[in-house]
């Protein structure tokens, strides 16, 4: 049975999944690759940090997260955790570097190829929520900053987690010198 916080996190992931396609979907190839100035990400690179997080993160819900419930001692560590996800990626919260596994490489060249993989890993988070028979609030995994998350809370971050860099790219289209078409 679905519980209100198991919709919430479907909706929250559907939404930022929207949101996050359209900051760029218009774009022009010298639009996606235009970066402001040493050190700072273009839209395509911000672009590819979300994808490449979205990918780990179903990897995680497929792989560990739910191989077995976690112990009460854990789980009581995730209590509240909702509130320092909002604190770390809400507007106007701390600029934190990426851990080095999530940085761009390059791996997607184009903003078609991009959206194609989002989409699916996005969908098969999505999936995996909505179809599983798992309590998610009793199973959870490490984050490299904010420590154990519960699967519900892993869903909240990455939605949170998305809606921060969408705020990115919306800043970078505003910057001076951003290409015009």
């Amino acid at each position: 049975m679905a519980t209100l916080y198991h919709i919430q996190t479907i909706a929250e992931l559907e939404g930022s999944a929207e949101r996050f396609l359209g900051s760029f979907r218009t774009l022009s190839d010298p639009q996606w690759r235009w970066r402001p100035g040493a050190g700072i990400w273009s839209v395509g690179e911000v672009a590819e940090h979300i994808a490449g997080v979205e990918v780990g993160v179903l990897k995680l819900f497929q792989r560990k997260l739910t191989t077995q419930p976690t112990p009460p001692e854990v789980l009581q560590e995730t209590v509240g955790k909702e509130g320092a996800i909002e604190r770390r990626l809400g507007s106007g919260g701390p600029a934190v570097e990426a851990p080095a596994f999530t940085l761009p490489t390059g791996r997607w060249t184009d903003a078609e190829s991009l959206s194609r993989d989002f989409n699916a890993s996005r969908l098969g988070l999505i999936t995996f929520i909505r179809v599983s028979s798992l309590d998610l609030s009793r199973y959870a995994a490490p984050h490299p900053v904010l420590g154990p998350l519960t699967g519900y809370q892993w869903g909240y971050f990455v939605s949170l987690h998305t809606d921060r860099h969408v705020r990115q790219i919306e800043g970078l289209k505003t910057r001076p010198g951003f290409p015009t078409t």
